[in-house]
């Protein structure tokens, strides 16, 4: 591949080897939604009497499971290493011949790693959480339909939630973004009332970001709690229902509940990713933010040396 290619086209370069690694993830979590099926069918056969054969579909899931993912982290950690150099060398070759500024391309660079982070942890965690979601719901609507529907519908307001989360977690992050590329200057200045503006600026934008997260996953909790008392009541009124159904859909339920969990930092994770992407694509120089809190804050600061 050439120095300075660009990051789309070092994601093409390497599209397979990704492709690779993604299509395995998903084949382990499938195995995650096969466990609580084949845990339920294992009760049932112990308490029938059909004895230790009943754990033969668990122990042989479980076994390949270990075997493909051992190789499928070994794997992904070399290509994710291999795509991070050349988008990282890339995007100072690129930068460097635009005319960017040091502190910028500086910045940007440690940007890289973190968008080559995205793709190696958040995406794979991102498409357990849909199969999660979308499995879990379709195994729920396999076991009963009612129930099925019940966590279906909760899908409607936690949409809505985290909808509203992430546009708010784009602005946010822009900011944030635009005060990581300022940073390498002022502390290369060392005047101590710019940089203790910068980085109280940078803590009350992590603040909001942190604030946003717990919002909407309270808001999600809330409706949560009331999906899975509706849940309970439903299941534990099914006639002739077993131990083992009913522990593989309580298992179906909490692993959607833990996948709408995870949702809140995916979804800012995600946000500042589409700023990242948009910068390492050249950009322009970063602008101040115009806060009437921020120059406040510098004021303050400069009265104080």
């Amino acid at each position: 591949m050439r120095t300075g290619s660009t990051t789309a086209e070092v994601l093409r370069a390497e599209r397979g080897r990704i492709a690779l690694t993604y299509g395995v993830t998903l084949l382990e979590n499938l195995f995650y939604l096969a466990y609580p099926w084949t845990i339920g069918l294992a009760i049932d056969g112990l308490l029938s009497g059909k004895g230790p054969w009943s754990l033969a579909p668990l122990i042989a899931i479980w076994g390949l499971h270990i075997l493909i993912g051992a190789g499928r982290q070994v794997y992904d950690t070399w290509v994710f290493a291999r795509v991070h150099a050349e988008i990282a060398a890339g995007t100072i070759v690129r930068q460097r011949a635009a005319g960017m500024g040091t502190t910028e391309i500086a910045a940007r660079s440690v940007m890289s790693r973190e968008l080559v982070d995205f793709l190696e942890r958040e995406v794979p965690t991102l498409a357990t959480a849909a199969l999660g979601l979308v499995g879990g719901i379709a195994m729920l609507f396999w076991y009963d339909r009612l129930v099925g529907l019940v966590v279906t519908a909760l899908m409607v307001p936690v949409l809505a939630v985290y909808t509203v989360m992430g546009r708010r977690a784009h602005r946010l992050n822009k900011d944030l973004n635009d005060e990581t590329e300022r940073e390498v200057d002022l502390i290369s200045r060392g005047r101590p009332g710019p940089l203790a503006s910068h980085f109280r600026r940078r803590g009350r934008l992590r603040v909001r970001l942190s604030n946003a997260e717990a919002a909407s996953w309270g808001l999600v909790e809330l409706f949560s709690i009331a999906a899975v008392v509706v849940v309970i009541l439903r299941m534990t009124a099914l006639p002739a229902i077993q131990a083992g159904e009913l522990y593989a859909m309580l298992a179906y339920v909490w692993r959607v509940l833990e996948c709408l969990d995870q949702a809140p930092l995916l979804v800012q994770r995600f946000a500042r990713l589409l700023d990242i992407r948009r910068r390492l694509a050249l950009g322009g120089a970063p602008e101040r933010p115009d806060d009437p809190a921020d120059r406040r804050d510098e004021t303050a600061a400069g009265a104080s040396i």
